[in-house]
């Protein structure tokens, strides 16, 4: 009898087991086909789920106006939908996740590979991405780093040409990758940012988490510093920030 209850346990244990496998296939695959390229970090696949790329920002090419999807020009951004439309539409890949598997929005999070390229990374080298990598989906930080610090020295794709502003243009960039310029005002130390307040209510914005090298007290001395610092502007309530992930987004001019 106790042979029976055992091999029925091992049983149950087997199945679900296996279930937990095929659950992790179908929710998760690690290999999937692209049926759709939406922009230029973001795909469908033929199963129906959306791909947010993690560790990047490419340039919108549609916005949210008012409850509404309405297309945006943008050349970088369109140049950025391009490069992922011809590497990844109607092929097979492979997809790697990190700690976080799915955004806010129900989209899966991942690293994409079409063959032996790394499109992620690839976006990066080509200039046609800003980086985006946040706690903790560290995974392939020092290669998404190094990339994306390459392509900004070799002033690559959106580096060739960086449009440079002051706080007081930002309503026409809005989900752009630019450069601002200006004086900053103030800066705010919480346990969990800093943010740095610009003329026009800009700010920009650091998460400590995601840059856990960042030394506070060359930062927090910034107040009355003529700054540059490159990104993707982005509108929040009544005004316009910029998220920096990587030191090299911040210069300091004077």
């Amino acid at each position: 009898m106790k042979n029976i209850y055992l091999k029925a346990i091992i049983a149950a244990f087997a199945l679900f087991i296996l279930f937990q496998y095929f659950n992790q296939q179908i929710n998760y695959p690690k290999v999937a086909f692209v049926e759709d390229v939406i922009d230029g970090d973001t795909i469908l696949l033929s199963s129906g789920k959306m791909v947010r790329l993690l560790g990047l920002n490419t340039p919108e090419t549609k916005m949210n106006i008012n409850g509404e999807w309405r297309e945006k020009e943008s050349l970088w951004g369109e140049r950025a939908y391009l490069f992922s439309k011809n590497n990844l539409k109607n092929k097979k890949i492979r997809i790697e996740y990190d700690r976080e598997k799915k955004d806010r929005y129900g989209r899966l999070l991942g690293y994409v590979f079409s063959e032996d390229n790394f499109i992620n990374q690839a976006l990066l080298s080509e200039g046609l991405a800003v980086i985006d990598v946040r706690f903790p989906n560290f995974k392939y930080l020092d290669q998404l780093s190094s990339s994306f610090k390459d392509a900004k020295e070799r002033g690559k794709g959106i580096w060739s040409d960086l449009k440079i502003i002051g706080p007081n243009d930002l309503s026409e960039y809005d989900g752009e990758i630019v450069a601002v310029e200006g004086v900053v005002i103030d800066v705010y130390n919480s346990e969990e940012l800093l943010f740095f307040l610009l003329p026009s209510e800009f700010k920009f914005v650091i998460f400590k988490k995601s840059l856990p090298s960042l030394k506070i007290e060359e930062m927090v001395v910034l107040k009355d510093e003529i700054i540059r610092v490159s990104g993707m502007v982005k509108r929040y309530k009544s005004s316009y920030q910029m998220v920096i992930h990587h030191p090299y987004q911040l210069e300091v001019l004077r």
